[in-house]
Order: structure tokens, then C-alpha cells, then sequence
């Protein structure tokens, strides 16, 4: 038998009390967690079906209707899937169509991106089914998607059950992509929660499976509309939409596609796209009309552009009185139920209170976005939000907590949702929850009340049951303690608070773990070292620094986290003789095992730590005669110039101790017994010294020695030089191919250069590279403002667009989602063309430039750094930085040289 909900809640409650792990779900703090077997084509962001599977999606769901092969094929796979579904014959047991109908209300309550919430969970239960452990509600669903090639499994090294898309999935990706290229959206759209549509093709001949599967379909097909008026937008969907699929012609014309694709000649393709866009041109009319485009379109612009500004007007009146009141106030919720089968409007449960003193939701909050965030959880505003989100979704006033409104700390779903709600008071929902709200002001004896009108009002009102009970008076009805729920008396909200309670208990700030985790860590790897110069090791009495990867700060910050802007060890190195390491971990226990003291500037403690060993000197020449060195990846994004290094490595590089990690697998092939003694290593340093003629303002030239990164290293290995743009450039999208334009007229050489010098030198764009909130999307529209329309709107107008597009409330009307995809497009494209204009790759571009002859703060200008001079020098200084040079400081400690050098150094480098 199927394990009941109240076991799965149970034992779900047990195993959160015990490890406190956070569940991620949707929109919760962490956002989506993907498992790493979950490898199948999915959307992106919120699900396209809700709007544009009618419109630029049309195409996927005939070529996906004609997968079932003929109409009189659909009664047959509804047999099919009758009998997956109750198959007693087939799994020995019958089924708990009950359990599954719970599982799949409680799932599409989660947030705008339902479809891929539920599909993910039925594909992680039938994995789980099938690998031999329980078999949950939705694991005979997962067997349906299955035996239906939406989705198959794929053996990866020695997992057995990576998920990819089946056959059906990747047909219909192959078809789209010839018709209109990979990256379209139309190929986007061809993925598993496409089978939705397939669910209510199937879903006759069982009458009480058709009207859950119809209320699947309608829900993830409209949204919101959806729910209220699914008999009115898809009576005749199914029916419309098969007569277009099964189109003799363009069934002709799809078998002449495939078999064109399969032969792979271009020609051959190019004719068979051309005759399917020719038939399906020919029916596009009629498949239109299937889809009631305009009439969902004005259902969902009065439910969203009237009603719900309605809504939220008075929903701020509530809210400024809980924000104002000097007095204890009582709030009532009348929930709205999610069941709703077959279009009908779901139920009003029972009223639930809840009694808020001043600064409920102010200062009783003030803690909710820190990283032990207990205190603000425990709260009453809370606690209404929990109370909510589990009786709204579950239907049960004492049910037991469910797993998405799980979790304490910075980011968890509650923090998200009392956010939401109560802070930035976008939303009308509580807990993803719609419910109309009372809140009685004892001291002006009256009610402040929040609901919604027009289609999704609630069923039953306040005045509806204080009718029905007796009542001739709302506030008699609300008052009376008998008529409601108190949410502090819930199982749910007392779970909740008890989970609260022990996190508290067992929060250790992120700095102090951070920390006590580091210090175990040098404690392990002092060990290793210990045995190691027991044991002779090669790197005995050697302090080896190991830098340029991220690294933690003294208070627990992670620094050095931008794409390229640090190294990975191990990630790019051509070793002699197989593999030696493959992490930073691996590195540095091999660098312990040889007796070497391991410096990691990584961990919290690194700066301080090489601070001290850099300060230990009393001088330079000291510091010089101890074995020491630093290793960086050689994917380390390396100055092109010395000058430009990190202040960290300066130390290093003026003393030639600065190697790429690859020096070490390099040292220990060749059977040296001592680093230092090993001739070759000089080859794998990061920065390598060069003469340069430069011109020395007296009628000749001289030699001067320069630093300039290593670009190969011993076998022509290569090193990272600059940052990796591929790592920086964050669209996945490729860049359309420009229109042809007409051929320019010559243009002579120097207005050639002119022209290169201008393109070359431009601004960056102003909104922040890879950004999708509203203040980039703004400068988007200020920059390229016919995006929106022609002529263009004025300022006010273009932010108010653009917080109506971006989170945390974006609007999912199919016109609004094309217009935010359109316009991040071409602003990542606009980033794309000034990267390759303006980013340097050649050897001769990345040189350093000559220093001009009339610079006074020019290197050959500078005088030598010697006592007669100093006044010179100290005027330079003065005049290039508006300052006097300082006396002292880290950096003048740290420079290899005395004060006079270090001025001198600044006035021609800084």
C-alpha cells in the first residue's frame, strides 16, 4: 500500500527536528536545488506553458499530439495508462488515488514555477521506486512519463539512473531545432512538462482520474485563470488541437522532416523544412483557434491589472495598521482551499486568529534576515504566515508541519515569505496562500478589511458565515472565539516553533564554524607534515605558501568569488606522469606528506598567518636566505604587468618564489632531492624578467628590467594570462547573426585606426553584466527604449515597467514575459560586442606601453633612488598623488627595498 501522509509528514517531522536541514524548495532560500542525476531538458525560469504554448509554442504541442501517432491511438493509450495507473495486475496492489490527489494539490501551491516543481518530484520518486526503495504517490506517474519516452535512464560512470530526456522529448527537440535553431524558444519549449498536455489527451475513460488530470492541465496551462475557468478555456481544446495534429499533409510532411534529419544531407533538410512550414502554414488558422488566446488574455488582465491592485490597495490599509497600532490588535484570516476540481472555485476554510501587539511586524521582525534568525521566527507574524501555508495547503487544521515551510536561518522559506508579505508587501498571498483578511481595532471598534473581488474572491465571506451561523453582525461572528482557530494552538505552528527553539540551541555563528573548521584543518595537515620530515621528505624545512585561489577573510567572508577572478588547483595542469592531484586538498596533503609547512591563504586564518611569517624577518636578506616559496594555479588569471599583482604575491615576486602549481608535479618526476637545488624550476615561474630599450630622454636608449607574466611553461603548458572571458560572460545565449547590411565605402588607413581607436575605447554598458533585476532592466530600457514600444515611454513609465517584469513579483502574462527575455537578450548582447571590442588578447596589445617622453612621473624620468634625490623624489610623489608620502605603512614594510625605492616605485608604477 502507498504510505499515507500523515507517515511521510511524521517521519519528515523527525528527521528535521534531528538534522535541521533546510528543505529547498520553490522559491524557498536557496532556490532550486537540481540534483546532479536530474540531467533532463528543463525550462527557464517560470514554466512557458502558462502563456506562450499558445502562441510561439503552438507548434510543440501539434508535433507532440501527432507523437501519439493517429486519434484513434489516444483512447488507445488512455487504456494504456488506466491500467499504469490502477494496475493490480500489472504491480499486484491497488492504488491510492487519494494520496496521489493530496500530493499533487499540496506541490502546485509552491510558487509560479508548479509544473517543473511537480514534475521533479514524480521523476525523484520513481527513480527511488525503481532502485529498489519506496514506492511514493507520484511513482506510477513517473512509470507513465516512462513507458511514454519523456524520459529515460542513462548510465554515467557508476551511476545507473542519470535522467535525460527520452526518445519522444528529443524528437521533438531535434524537429524544433531544424525548424528554427537550437537555442529558439520554441526549441525551449519541447521538455518533460510538456507531458501535461499528454495527461489530459489520456485522461478518459475514468472519470474521476479525467477531472484530476483536466484540473493539472488547466492549472499549469493558464495559471491562475486556470483555476477558475478551466471548463470555459478548454471544453474543446483536446478535440480542435487533434483534427490539426493529425493533418494528412502535415503528418507527410513531419515524416519527410525525419527522415531528411536522419540522413544528414543540408539540402535535403533545407527542402523538407520549407515543405513543413508550407503545411503547417496551411492549418497554423485552425490550430489558433484551439487555444483561446484572447479570452485568456482578458481573464488574466482583469484578474491581474484590476482585481488584484484592488487587492493590494487594501491590503496596505492592513498593513499600516498593524505597522502603526499602539494597542494588541486580533487579526482574522479566512483562507482559501486549493482544491478545486474541474474549474470549480475551491472552498473557504475556517477562519483562522491571531493576536498582534505593536511592532508585530516592525520590530519583532527586525531579525529575520540574520544568520540565526530564531528570535524573529518565533514570532506571532510568523506564525500566522506558517498557519497559513500549512492548513491553506494541506486542507487539515491540525496537520502536521509540511516539508516546504521547514527550516530556520538566513534565506529559509518562512524568511522569504514574512519578506515578502509584511516588507516589501508584494504580494496578496500569505504563505502562497490567498485569504481574506479582518483586523479589529479595539480602541476605534471597528475592522480594516482586505479582499479580493472579481473571479478569485472567495467562495464563502466573512458575511456569508456569520449569516449561516446566526449571526446578524460580521464583528459578533469574529468575535466569538468559537467561530476560529487560534494559530498559536496549531501542531503545525508549534512544530514549527520547536524547530525554531532547537536551531537556536545548536547555532554556531558562520565566522566561529568557519574557523574551528580551518583550525582543524591546520591541525590535520601539521600531522602529515610532522610525518613527512620524519620520513625525509624533499620539502623538509620549507614553508610553502599556497595562494590564488578564493580565500576567507578574518570574519568568515568569501573573497576572490567573481567568475576568473581566481585559480582552481588542479583544474588545468599537464602532468608528466598521471595525475597527482585533483583539488587544493589533495595538493597541499601532498605538499605535507613531503615535510613542507603548508601556509593556505585560503583559510580564515591565511592572511594573518603569512603576515606573521613575513614579519618574522628583522630584514630582507633574512628573509631571503630561508627556504620558502608560493604556488598558485596555473589557471591563475596572471597581470599581464608585475604591477598589477596582487599585493599578497609581491612579496614572492620580487624574490622569483613564485611558481605555478605544476612546478611541484614537474620537481617531483625528476627525482631532485632538493627544490632549491633543482635547476629547472625557474621555468615554471608565474612572471619571468626581461630587457626592454627604452628611450632615455638624452638622444639614446637603455635597458631596463621588466616582469611580465609567463604565458607557457616547460612542454609549452600553457598559463592563464588575464581573466578568462568565458568565465565572465555569464548569457547562455548565443548571439543572433546580425541582418546583412549593405558593403561600407573604403575608408582610408587613418580613419581606419580612428575608427578602431573609438570602438576600442567606449564605456561599458551601465547596467551590470548578467543582472535580471528591475534597476538593470531600467537602464536597459533607457538605453534602448523602443524595446517597449514607438514612440517611447518617458522614465517613470520605464521603471514602473520594469518592477512590474522583475522579481520578487514578475508578472507572467505571455506579452510581459516576451518583453523581459527581449530585453536582457540585447543587453547581454550589448556586453557580448563590447567585451570584443575592448577585450585585449594578442601578445602585441597586451604589452605594456612605452612611457611618453614629456611624462615626468615616466620611470626614465625619475630620478635614482639615493639621499641627494630625496627632496625630488618626495616632490613627485606630492605632486602625482595630491599628497605627502606616508612614513609608514604594511606595504612599505613589505616592499624589498627602502623607503626612497618604494617612493620611486610609486611615483613610476602607482
Amino acid at each position: 500500500m502507498a504510505t499515507s501522509m500523515q507517515d511521510v509528514s511524521a517521519t519528515a517531522v523527525a528527521e528535521a527536528s534531528d538534522g535541521l536541514q533546510p528543505w529547498a524548495g520553490v522559491n524557498g532560500g536557496r532556490g532550486r536545488v537540481i540534483d546532479e542525476w536530474n540531467h533532463r531538458s528543463r525550462p527557464e525560469g517560470i514554466d512557458p506553458c502558462r502563456g506562450t504554448y499558445g502562441t510561439e509554442g503552438l507548434r510543440a504541442l501539434v508535433l507532440l499530439t501527432q507523437s501519439l501517432g493517429s486519434e484513434e491511438r489516444v483512447a488507445g493509450v488512455a487504456t494504456v495508462v488506466s491500467q499504469l495507473v490502477y494496475g493490480p495486475v500489472t504491480w499486484w496492489k491497488s492504488y491510492d488515488l487519494e494520496a496521489l490527489r493530496r500530493e499533487i494539490y499540496r506541490w502546485l501551491s509552491l510558487g509560479n514555477d508548479q509544473a517543473t516543481t511537480l514534475i521533479d518530484e514524480i521523476l525523484r520518486q520513481h527513480r527511488v521506486w525503481v532502485m529498489g526503495g519506496e514506492e511514493g504517490p507520484f511513482a506510477k506517474l513517473g512509470e507513465v512519463l516512462h513507458h511514454l519516452k519523456f524520459f529515460r535512464y542513462e548510465k554515467r560512470g557508476e551511476e545507473t539512473h542519470h535522467i535525460v530526456d527520452g526518445e519522444l522529448i528529443a524528437e521533438l527537440r531535434r524537429i524544433c531545432a531544424a525548424l528554427t535553431s537550437e537555442h529558439s524558444h520554441l526549441t525551449g519549449t519541447c521538455h518533460i512538462e510538456m507531458a501535461f498536455l499528454l495527461f489530459f489527451n489520456m485522461a478518459v475513460g475514468d472519470e474521476e482520474l479525467r477531472k484530476l488530470l483536466v484540473f493539472v492541465f488547466a492549472h499549469c496551462l493558464f495559471g491562475a485563470v486556470g483555476m477558475a475557468v478551466a471548463l470555459k478555456l478548454l471544453k474543446c481544446f483536446r478535440k480542435q488541437l487533434s483534427a490539426v495534429a493529425f493533418d494528412e499533409d502535415l503528418l507527410k510532411a513531419r515524416e519527410a522532416l525525419v527522415l531528411a534529419l536522419d540522413g544528414g544531407v543540408e539540402a535535403t533538410i533545407a527542402a523538407a523544412v520549407a515543405a513543413f512550414n508550407s503545411a503547417w502554414s496551411a492549418v497554423e488558422a485552425e490550430a489558433v483557434k484551439a487555444y483561446p488566446h484572447e479570452a485568456c488574455v482578458a481573464l488574466q488582465y482583469q484578474m491581474q491589472k484590476v482585481d488584484l491592485v484592488e487587492h493590494m490597495e487594501q491590503l496596505r490599509e492592513v498593513l499600516d495598521v498593524l505597522k502603526t497600532a499602539k494597542e494588541p490588535v486580533m487579526v482574522f484570516v479566512a483562507p482559501k482551499g486549493i482544491v478545486s476540481c474541474f474549474g470549480q472555485k475551491p472552498t473557504t476554510l475556517k477562519v483562522l486568529r491571531c493576536r498582534f501587539d505593536p511592532g508585530a511586524i516592525t520590530t519583532a521582525l527586525e531579525g529575520l534576515h540574520k544568520l540565526n534568525n530564531s528570535q524573529a521566527l518565533l514570532s506571532n507574524a510568523v506564525a500566522l504566515l506558517v498557519a497559513m501555508g500549512n492548513y491553506g495547503t494541506s486542507g487539515e487544521v491540525d496537520a502536521d508541519l509540511m516539508d516546504h515551510l521547514r527550516g530556520c536561518g538566513k534565506g529559509c522559506q518562512l524568511d522569504i515569505y514574512a519578506h515578502i508579505f509584511y516588507g516589501l508587501r508584494h504580494s496578496a498571498l500569505m504563505s502562497s496562500i490567498q485569504g481574506d483578511i479582518a483586523v479589529f481595532v479595539p480602541s476605534e471598534g471597528r475592522f480594516v478589511v482586505a479582499r479580493r473581488p472579481g473571479e478569485a474572491r472567495l467562495a464563502y465571506s466573512f458575511e456569508a458565515m456569520a449569516l449561516d451561523a446566526g449571526y446578524e453582525r460580521v464583528h459578533d461572528f469574529l468575535q466569538d472565539a468559537r467561530n476560529s482557530y487560534d494559530v498559536t494552538t496549531m501542531r503545525a505552528v508549534r512544530q514549527f516553533r520547536r524547530e525554531a527553539q532547537l536551531f537556536d540551541e545548536r547555532f554556531v555563528p558562520m565566522k566561529d564554524a568557519l574557523r574551528a573548521e580551518h583550525l582543524a584543518t591546520m591541525a590535520r595537515r601539521a600531522a602529515r607534515t610532522l610525518a613527512g620530515q620524519e620520513n625525509g621528505g624533499r620539502l623538509s624545512r620549507t614553508t610553502v605558501v599556497v595562494a590564488g585561489t578564493q580565500f576567507y577573510d578574518a570574519a568568515g567572508h568569501l573573497r576572490g568569488s567573481a567568475p576568473g577572478a581566481a585559480g582552481v588547483f588542479g583544474a588545468r595542469v599537464s602532468f608528466v606522469r598521471g595525475r597527482r592531484w585533483s583539488t587544493k586538498n589533495a595538493f597541499v596533503d601532498l605538499l605535507c606528506d613531503e615535510g613542507a609547512d603548508v601556509i593556505d591563504h585560503g583559510l580564515t586564518t591565511g592572511s594573518a598567518e603569512l603576515a606573521a611569517f613575513l614579519g618574522s624577518s628583522e630584514s630582507i636578506d633574512e628573509l631571503k636566505d630561508r627556504q620558502y616559496l608560493c604556488l598558485i594555479p596555473d589557471n591563475w588569471p596572471a597581470p599581464r604587468a608585475f604591477t598589477k599583482v596582487t599585493e599578497v604575491l609581491q612579496r614572492f615576486v620580487y624574490d622569483d618564489r613564485c611558481y605555478r602549481e605544476s612546478v611541484m608535479d614537474r620537481f617531483f618526476a625528476s627525482g631532485a632531492a632538493s627544490f632549491f637545488e633543482w635547476r629547472r624550476r625557474d621555468d615554471c615561474t608565474v612572471f619571468e624578467k626581461r630587457y626592454e630599450e627604452v628611450d632615455n630622454g638624452l638622444g639614446s636608449t637603455c635597458r631596463r628590467l621588466v616582469r611580465l607574466a609567463r604565458a607557457t611553461g616547460p612542454d609549452g603548458a600553457l598559463y592563464q594570462i588575464g581573466v578568462d572571458l568565458a568565465l565572465v560572460r555569464r548569457s547562455p545565449r548565443e548571439v543572433p547573426a546580425p541582418a546583412p547590411a549593405a558593403e561600407p565605402a573604403p575608408l582610408d588607413e587613418d580613419l581606419d585606426e580612428d575608427m578602431e581607436d573609438v570602438t576600442t575605447r567606449a564605456d561599458p554598458p551601465k547596467w551590470t553584466q548578467g543582472s535580471r533585476f528591475a534597476n538593470a532592466l531600467e537602464l536597459i530600457f533607457a538605453a534602448n527604449p523602443t524595446l517597449i514600444c514607438d514612440p517611447p515611454p518617458n522614465s517613470r513609465e520605464r521603471w514602473a515597467i520594469a518592477k512590474r517584469l522583475c522579481k520578487p513579483n514578475p508578472s507572467t502574462a505571455p506579452d510581459d514575459v516576451d518583453l523581459f527575455n527581449r530585453a536582457f537578450q540585447w543587453g547581454d548582447d550589448q556586453w557580448i560586442a563590447w567585451h570584443d571590442a575592448n577585450d585585449v588578447d594578442s601578445e602585441e596589445d597586451e604589452e605594456e606601453e612605452e612611457p611618453a617622453d614629456d611624462d615626468p612621473f615616466a620611470e626614465h624620468n625619475v630620478p635614482p633612488a639615493t639621499k641627494p634625490n630625496r627632496p625630488r623624489l618626495l616632490e613627485l610623489y606630492k605632486r602625482k598623488f595630491g599628497r605627502p608620502a606616508p612614513k609608514g605603512s604594511t606595504e612599505i614594510t613589505l616592499f624589498p627595498g627602502n623607503y626612497l625605492e618604494w617612493v620611486r616605485y610609486k611615483i613610476a608604477n602607482g
